[in-house]
């Protein structure tokens, strides 16, 4: 599942982050939203190169998956690789809030370069087989869970030195 991205100055990258990630982030930088969708490194590109991104109230709940009854605006927005994204800004921490995305997000993308990757698990929506494809994902990326950055849903990977 792809997932829309922003880009936070201060090399620190964030991927549809809600307020209270955000928060996270102002104490880094000033959060600066790139309208695009953050693609697996072996995710196929779209036809057309963009996707509809569904906005809703509260704009945390907006997918790339039409909500039931969704009647609010819908965007289209460029699809992108997240290797391209990291490459391209170098940020050396993620962010990410993605309502499911993560499970396969990182562990095809080149993520060179990033020490931390902070995300927001959703077993909600993928099970007990998503949090372990998460976590397979992030091990073979060379990352570790953090146990003491981590707390509850909220987790916080560190690069092995």
């Amino acid at each position: 599942m792809p997932a829309r991205a922003g880009i936070a100055k201060g090399c620190r990258a964030a991927f549809s982050s809600p307020a209270r990630l955000l928060e996270l982030i102002s104490d880094i930088g000033t959060a600066q939203v790139i309208n695009a969708v953050a693609l697996p490194g072996d995710a196929p590109a779209p036809p057309g190169g963009t996707l509809p991104f569904y906005v809703t109230d509260p704009f945390w709940s907006s997918s790339l998956a039409r909500p039931d009854g969704h009647d609010g605006p819908v965007c289209d927005v460029p699809a992108v690789r997240l290797s391209e994204l990291v490459a391209e800004h170098r940020p050396d921490v993620i962010a990410c809030d993605i309502e499911g995305g993560e499970a396969d997000l990182f562990g095809s993308s080149d993520l060179s370069g990033v020490r931390h990757v902070m995300m927001e698990l959703h077993t909600r929506v993928y099970g007990g087989e998503g949090i372990r494809r998460t976590f397979e994902g992030m091990h073979r990326q060379g990352f570790f869970y953090h146990q003491k950055h981590s707390a509850a849903d909220i987790v916080v990977f560190e690069r092995l030195k």
